[in-house]
């Protein structure tokens, strides 16, 4: 992306709800920047919780149930 490029949304952090963001307004024909600080993808575990709502919002952006299950194991009671 060069200065001279418009977009009309910038999200601010690629991380998952920056990511989850970006998707779901591309997907309806908005043009959309994610601008990140860090220059490569890392594993950082910045939430060990994901609710019922946060697995459905991964769904419906295209998260496959086989990746969900390798990276969401639930939490015996």
């Amino acid at each position: 992306m060069t200065g001279a490029e418009r977009v009309d949304v910038a999200v601010i952090g690629g991380g998952l709800a920056g990511a989850c963001l970006a998707t779901r307004l591309a997907s309806r024909g908005i043009e959309v920047v994610v601008l990140e600080r860090s220059p490569s993808w890392r594993w950082h575990a910045a939430g060990v919780f994901s609710s019922p709502a946060a697995m459905d919002a991964l769904r419906r952006v295209g998260v496959s149930e086989e990746v969900l299950a390798r990276v969401a194991r639930p939490i015996p009671a």
